[in-house]
């Protein structure tokens, strides 16, 4: 690598240019953008961006998200970070320093880092710096996803569904469902869809205004729709997409859980999949699925995978998240006592806080 590294530490609402780094670098997700920063704003989270800089230009770095939480304190995680324009162990070991300098001058006490699939040397380099897997209190991302390469004709893409789906996608079109895309105003519909989705499966839905200030933030550059299927004028299940670099990630699905015979949740993945291809983007990401050989999980998130996967796609894995615990009280507590506490409804509460994506 020309160039030592330099350190650049950024806490602006908006950075264009760690964004225009992320969206052209490969391992760059919206959740390493200043965006998503902004977004998750709401919930208490504060961004700051580390960027490695050489000869003028960004070459390496991480957003790192920090919150102070009732009974632990300071927290902070890198999501699907850091993202490095190549392999270079200077550079990776001037950012992960650098983080967790930033995490200390910030008295944070828990640190997780999970980097994005490609970058095992990073792992590495967490491990030999006594960083160990986590557990329990912060998964920030699936492990686990599912791609589907929209450079494919739309021909391709439908040969490459299962046969199941495929006959689902074109029975709901048979029925007389539609998909649209959706407006601001349809944010209030999707929470609707999104709350009934959450108490059959058991998941934790945040507030309507945080998904009205998601699109405030990222709808006006064509970063997040929100797409809708229905059946005679009434909605059934909707989707909310983020549109990041050559990447369009389906972040959330809602379901009423009635009406299942239309097959409209096909129907719309299928639309999606299609508005994608059309606007540009190289992949489509189905964020999330439980390994086939998984003997964990709950089982509603196992058949949520089963039906990911029947739109075919390449599976991704990740290197999953690592954890440090600077101080070595609270770390032996934390690795002795932590599955108990964290069963408590206190214990509950703060996993679902941290855990809200």
């Amino acid at each position: 690598m020309v160039g030592q590294p330099q350190l650049r530490l950024s806490t602006a609402a908006c950075d264009p240019e760690w964004d225009r780094f992320l969206s052209t670098t490969p391992g760059g997700h919206h959740l390493q953008s200043s965006l998503w920063g902004q977004v998750k704003s709401v919930l208490g989270w504060r961004a700051v961006r580390i960027a490695a800089v050489c000869d003028g230009r960004i070459r390496g770095g991480a957003q790192l998200l920090l919150r102070r939480l009732p009974a632990v304190g300071s927290v902070g995680y890198v999501p699907l970070g850091p993202v490095l324009d190549r392999d270079d162990p200077a550079l990776r070991d001037a950012v992960l320093r650098w983080v967790q300098l930033v995490g200390r001058r910030s008295s944070t006490r828990f640190l997780v880092v999970q980097p994005p699939a490609g970058h095992e040397g990073v792992v590495d380099a967490l491990r030999t710096g006594g960083f160990r897997e986590a557990r329990w209190l912060l998964e920030p991302h699936p492990s686990a996803t599912l791609l589907v390469d929209l450079a494919q004709p739309e021909e391709a893409l439908l040969a490459a569904m299962k046969r199941g789906t495929r006959y689902n996608v074109r029975l709901a079109q048979r029925k007389g469902v539609t998909v649209r895309e959706g407006s601001p105003a349809d944010v209030a519909t999707f929470h609707r869809l999104l709350t009934m989705t959450g108490e059959r499966q058991g998941f934790p839905v945040p507030a309507e205004d945080y998904f009205a200030h998601l699109l405030r933030v990222m709808a006006p550059g064509g970063h997040a729709k929100v797409f809708l299927a229905e059946f005679d004028g009434r909605p059934v299940s909707a989707a909310l997409v983020i549109a990041f670099g050559r990447l369009v990630s389906y972040k959330r699905g809602a379901w009423s859980g009635r009406d299942g015979h239309l097959k409209a949740n096909e129907l719309l993945q299928w639309a999606v999949i299609r508005w994608a291809k059309r606007a540009g983007y190289r992949y489509y990401d189905l964020e999330g699925i439980a390994l086939p050989d998984s003997t964990g999980g709950h089982r509603d998130f196992r058949s949520v995978s089963a039906f990911k996967m029947g739109f075919g796609g390449n599976v991704v894995v990740s290197p999953g998240a690592y954890e440090r615990i600077r101080n070595p009280v609270l770390r032996q507590c934390y690795y002795r006592l932590g599955p108990l506490l964290l069963g408590s409804p206190h214990g509950r509460w703060l996993v679902d806080t941290i855990r809200t994506r």
